[in-house]
């Protein structure tokens, strides 16, 4: 279904238009316009706002028994396509809210917006027509990014939830060879990375390699996820994607994407014949997303990872990579991983007044306060409440 707003508020030009996507065909036939768009004006972290990520999403997660409708609203100049506002609505027992299309698999939330243009303007129009519609309760948009296009607009009208995040990041601009890359450690850096492999080596020899798309990538994926659930587990905590049991046929499918502007990679470290870590990231322009991490729970005090983690970036930059991004939250292990950090945010917006509840009474004030205590709590008692508070 696609409904059409008249442009008659100065917020945007006079020969502009809104527009909302509700269901999949709509956004399949909106595509090519959000392609076209995206490729042109998105950032490096707008990779969750790509259509092929989104619509690849959808075609798995977007459907009726999940409780999910995508509510993805657009904006017209002249007949082409400058603002896509990607949502969906959600039920949190009986109150609906509005989150980001893909949370919480997205990483990053943000809107496209044409290049050069203000995204406030079309944001405040889109806060328009959405209070008009019957039935949303709430807005809760996590993980936004200082510098994304949204920003200024959820600063101004929206309310922060919670304590804000880190993403940090590795720019590999100073590091165009691996012999400079290899410069950044220090000499007790170099050293026990020398060790580890050592240790690993002891299994056998030791090998890094980017699997094509296929048989051998969807084993390794799946092989990533089952030991990512386990080092969740033996902490008490819990993650609703990597739970869901649609993830893995997302991930076979965004493999499979090939020639669209986000490529999903997958790396895996063996030790003789045995594979020990593994890493699923994205690309998107010469940015490296950190996706998915993983390693052989087994092998925890081997760090397999920590080897992993320094062949990944040197491939990074073999490939012509510019920035290798690690993502939130912002943990203390990724510190000597990265180089730089952005802040991030969480912001909710009420439309009603069981919204207004969820909103200040939950996400302000509740929720904060026992997830501090759930991430300090000793493992037996946090498994008790890590499904309530893991999203």
């Amino acid at each position: 279904m696609a409904l059409a707003v008249p442009a008659g508020s100065l917020t945007i030009p006079c020969a502009g238009h809104i527009s909302l996507a509700t269901n999949l065909a709509a956004l399949e036939q909106l595509s090519p316009d959000w392609r076209e768009l995206h490729a042109a004006s998105a950032h490096a972290h707008g990779v969750f706002q790509s259509a092929d990520w989104c619509l690849t999403w959808a075609r798995i997660y977007a459907k009726p028994e999940l409780g999910i409708e995508p509510c993805v609203v657009t904006g017209y100049e002249d007949g082409a396509l400058v603002f896509v506002w990607p949502l969906m609505k959600v039920k949190k027992g009986p109150l609906t809210i509005l989150r980001w299309l893909t949370d919480p698999l997205a990483q990053y939330g943000d809107v496209v917006v044409k290049a050069g243009a203000d995204a406030r303007p079309w944001c405040r129009r889109a806060m328009e027509f959405l209070r008009r519609l019957k039935g949303i309760d709430c807005l809760r948009l996590r993980h936004v990014r200082q510098d994304s296009a949204i920003y200024p607009f959820l600063k101004e009208q929206f309310t922060r939830a919670g304590e804000a995040d880190e993403a940090p990041c590795l720019d590999l601009t100073p590091y165009p060879t691996e012999a400079e890359y290899d410069k950044r450690y220090s000499r007790e850096q170099r050293k026990r990375r020398g060790k580890i492999r050592k240790s690993l080596e002891s299994m056998g020899k030791v090998d890094f390699a980017m699997l094509p798309p296929g048989s051998l990538m969807d084993r390794a994926m799946e092989q990533a996820v089952d030991q990512k659930r386990n080092w969740l587990a033996e902490r008490g905590l819990y993650s609703k994607p990597l739970q869901c049991p649609y993830l893995g046929p997302f991930l076979r499918e965004l493999s499979r994407n090939g020639g669209g502007s986000v490529s999903l990679v997958t790396s895996c470290l063996t030790a003789g014949s045995r594979p020990i870590s593994w890493e699923i990231g994205l690309r998107f322009g010469k940015t490296h997303f950190g996706f998915i991490t993983a390693h052989d729970t087994s092998l925890t005090d081997a760090s397999p990872a920590r080897l992993h983690m320094d062949m990944s970036q040197r491939q990074a930059i073999k490939d012509g990579m510019r920035i290798f991004d690690l993502m939130i939250p912002g943990d203390p292990h990724k510190q000597s991983w990265s180089n730089a950090r952005m802040t991030v945010h969480n912001f909710h917006a009420p439309l009603s007044l069981g919204g207004s509840l969820y909103g200040y009474g939950y996400l302000s004030l509740l929720r904060p306060i026992v997830r501090r205590f759930y991430y300090t709590a000793p493992t037996a008692i946090r498994t008790r409440f890590t499904r309530f508070f893991s999203t």
